[in-house]
């Protein structure tokens, strides 16, 4: 889960660097800018220690799937109200979304189906 953690760092300060860089650029990007920041700041208060436990890796697995439609709903929005193009680069954050999300799926999946997951539970 460390790299996991380190790519859902990594695309929050993407997205509050490009987001800013835009806001300054035209301050009428507000509401275009707004779901991307919100759920990725959102799925960063899972990702702000490392997820140690079964149930705490599995609620910031989905927390980075809660960062896709955030992201999407912020190309979407920019491709209709925005007065300049900035859709694509949302788009490309959410595929850089939608990779973390996988990648962090795949290791919990991975995690829980180990043979001796649940022995190191109960030792420890």
């Amino acid at each position: 889960m460390r790299l996991a953690r380190i790519m859902a760092f990594l695309l929050t300060l993407l997205t509050v660097g490009v987001s800013v860089y835009y806001y300054r650029a035209a301050p009428a990007l507000l509401l275009s800018i707004l779901p991307a920041l919100v759920g990725v700041l959102g799925s960063l208060f899972f990702w702000r220690t490392a997820p140690a436990k079964k149930k705490a890796r599995r609620r910031a697995a989905l927390a980075s799937v809660c960062v896709v439609p955030c992201m999407f709903a912020s190309a979407v929005v920019s491709l209709f109200v925005s007065p300049i193009s900035i859709w694509p680069v949302y788009l490309c954050l959410t595929v850089l979304a939608a990779i973390l999300a996988f990648y962090a799926l795949n290791r919990v999946k991975k995690k829980q189906s180990h043979p001796w997951a649940d022995y190191y539970q109960e030792v420890a």
